[in-house]
């Protein structure tokens, strides 16, 4: 008989291929589920205490964490200036009207408006186009969900 490259490299292949039925085979048995008891119901404690109906936000008030900035996150919703692609709160915005904003919105905030009142004074003094992209998308949205 005469083994060329074809016949060799079947033969390897019939081979692997009976040894990894057999590992498959052999793996099965051993990998059978072994049934689990399920615990008594005895075991599985008592239901829980009924409650009255209440309110469960009652009590709850919106409340900032101490080192919560609003001034830092209304920068991060203005546009810079002479940069568009970032906002008043990045390093990179500098010049005299991106330092005007900034004094403009610690003004506002000094003030204690809210958010809302605060971004209507914002685009009433510098326009629609001093928000990202973003903050425009959420206050569209606010307005549409009112």
């Amino acid at each position: 008989m005469k083994w060329d490259h074809l016949s060799i490299t079947n033969t390897l292949l019939l081979i692997i291929a009976i040894l990894l039925l057999v590992l498959v085979a052999g793996g099965n048995r051993h990998m059978a589920p072994t049934p689990t008891r399920a615990p008594a119901l005895s075991d599985m404690g008592s239901a829980p205490q009924m409650q009255e109906a209440s309110d469960p936000h009652a009590g709850m008030q919106m409340q900032t964490p101490e080192n919560f900035n609003f001034q830092n996150m209304i920068f991060a919703a203005l546009s810079c200036p002479e940069d568009q692609t970032i906002t008043l709160a990045d390093f990179g915005c500098a010049g005299d009207e991106a330092s005007e904003r900034r004094q403009f919105v610690k003004n506002l905030n000094a003030q204690g408006l809210p958010p809302r009142a605060l971004f209507d004074q914002i685009i009433e003094t510098y326009g629609e186009d001093a928000l990202t992209d973003e903050a425009m998308e959420i206050r569209k949205n606010n307005r549409a969900a009112q």
